[in-house]
């Protein structure tokens, strides 16, 4: 095994568990501790992970995540300044697949002045905040509804997305990492989002500052799907440095009071 793979091998072992001890690592990889140890403090250099008395924890991981109602109450100045810029980048007559994160709730409060939209959603919240919107043709991934997330999962929304083609995807994150890309704690929701993706032709991906450098489980899509990220001033200055290096194109929206 290559030393790049073993750190894989590492990481995911270590997000399986949460935490894990070295002497445990060393044998199931069947390596010595010390080999290990080189591993981890590449490791927890990336920001990924950190070590622990004799052991290893995944660093800002999310195994989990608060409900809708928890997060949508959660850095709300900076999810309506991102929601607002994004808006700018939707004319008249596109169509457009959104998701169920909490960002993208205030991005759709800002589609109210537009015309001949075709919308394509897959998250329950979103959807109820539009209902009212005149000029709009919504369309509704239906599915099972996750409690936690208020996102519609399961084959009937990923069957569905495989049968549509939008202009423009507006779509959220629960962790960002430039080597392990968008992740997000739940399977079925990163399966959506990793649909809606490959189903649009230009994908723009809303996140405020909390969700920079973390990984969670399961993998949604890479950066090199991405046209564009949208973020606030707040987002850190080594995530937006590695952006440049890969020549991924983000834009930072100017801070607003809310209406």
């Amino acid at each position: 095994m290559f030393p790049v793979e073993r750190r894989n091998e590492i990481l995911r072992i270590v997000q399986q568990r949460g935490t894990i001890k070295i002497a445990e690592l060393s044998t199931l990889l069947k390596v010595s501790e010390m080999t290990i140890h080189r591993d981890l403090l590449k490791l927890e250099a990336s920001g990924l992970l950190e070590k622990s008395y004799g052991g290893v924890q995944v660093k800002h991981s999310m195994t989990s995540e608060p409900d809708f109602r928890t997060r949508a109450r959660e850095s709300v100045p900076e999810k309506n300044d991102v929601g607002l810029y994004a808006a700018q980048f939707v004319n008249d007559g596109d169509s457009l697949l959104v998701d169920a994160s909490t960002t993208i709730l205030y991005f759709v409060r800002h589609l109210k002045p537009r015309r001949d939209l075709t919308l394509i959603m897959t998250g329950l919240n979103p959807q109820m905040e539009i209902a009212s919107f005149e000029g709009m043709t919504v369309y509704v991934a239906g599915g099972m509804l996750s409690r936690e997330t208020g996102c519609y999962v399961g084959p009937h929304v990923t069957d569905f997305l495989t049968t549509v083609h939008a202009d423009k995807c507006f779509i959220g994150a629960n962790s960002i990492d430039v080597e392990h890309g968008v992740t997000d704690p739940y399977y079925l929701e990163s399966e959506v989002k990793r649909r809606m993706v490959t189903a649009s032709e230009q994908v723009f991906l809303l996140a405020d500052h909390t969700k920079f450098g973390r990984v969670s489980m399961h993998k949604s899509f890479p950066l090199s799907q991405i046209d564009m990220v949208i973020t606030d001033g707040r987002a850190p200055n080594p995530c937006l440095e590695e952006f440049d290096k890969i020549g991924l194109q983000y834009r930072i929206a100017p801070a607003r009071a809310i209406d």
